[in-house]
């Protein structure tokens, strides 16, 4: 049996059975699901970026908030619907030449690779809301990651960190304890300002980036100093200066400032 036999028996079932083809089309629309958008209001990019403002970490809004502001300039009284992926390339470099230059200005790269970002969070909320069935940012592709200009020290140059940071300034004890940690416990700035000590564990304990802790064994004299350093003043945090200057009030700013940051 061919192709044609086959469709004319089959048509010749649903005209026994009192059916036609517009019959059966017309069934399955019925009972076809809804369009996430069906019912809905679309709103506009400028009407839901005021709701994407209030989502996320302060970190996460404060990074993104300038692209965001970029996509409302550009695109605030369009759909949400109506945006393509190529109107997303086009901002993404005008990102990129808009992008502000400072001493690791590195063409705008940053700029282009955070507007992406940024573009693929706000779309995909409106997917998670059920306003949209697919997020367009994702058709956009992220600019290759460029190599990293950091660089590990050499013993011959942290030596030389190493003896301006413990024989000047005000408070070499300190600044060698700053110094100190950083090299045992591999923190960066911030987790070094929330660190904190125990006594009778002999372990001190930081918070990094992303909300992590991070718990470190040291040795029984550094405990001992921190603890002598936290009780000169009334917070709980061990790097800090126990008399705050007019432009900062931690102890790693005045050490890094010396040691060549």
């Amino acid at each position: 049996m061919d192709i044609r036999q086959y469709i004319d028996a089959k048509l010749a079932e649903l005209a026994a059975m009192g059916l036609t083809p517009a019959d059966l089309a017309e069934r399955q629309a019925a009972g076809r699901a809804p369009s996430a958008t069906a019912g809905r209001e679309m709103p506009t990019v400028r009407e839901w970026l005021r709701i994407v403002e209030k989502t996320g970490f302060a970190k996460t809004r404060k990074t993104y908030a300038r692209y965001w502001r970029l996509l409302a300039d550009e695109l605030g009284d369009r759909r949400l619907d109506s945006i393509c992926a190529s109107e997303l390339r086009i901002l993404a470099a005008t990102a990129r030449e808009q992008a502000v230059i400072r001493r690791s200005h590195r063409g705008g790269h940053s700029a282009e690779e955070h507007f992406v970002s940024a573009a693929r969070r706000f779309f995909r909320l409106a997917v998670e809301d059920e306003l949209l069935d697919t997020n367009v940012a994702l058709k956009v592709q992220k600019p290759r990651r460029l190599d990293s200009r950091r660089e590990a020290l050499s013993r011959n140059r942290l030596a030389e960190v190493w003896q301006v940071v413990t024989t000047t300034g005000d408070d070499v004890v300190g600044d060698a304890l700053v110094l100190r940690t950083f090299l045992e416990t591999g923190c960066r700035r911030s987790g070094l300002l929330s660190l904190t000590t125990s006594t009778s564990t002999s372990t001190s304990m930081s918070r990094a980036s992303g909300c992590t802790r991070r718990t470190t064994p040291s040795d029984g004299s550094r405990s001992q100093e921190h603890c002598l350093r936290s009780c000169t003043h009334s917070r709980s945090n061990v790097a800090r200066l126990r008399e705050p200057t007019a432009c900062s009030d931690t102890a790693p700013g005045v050490g890094s400032r010396r040691g060549g940051r």
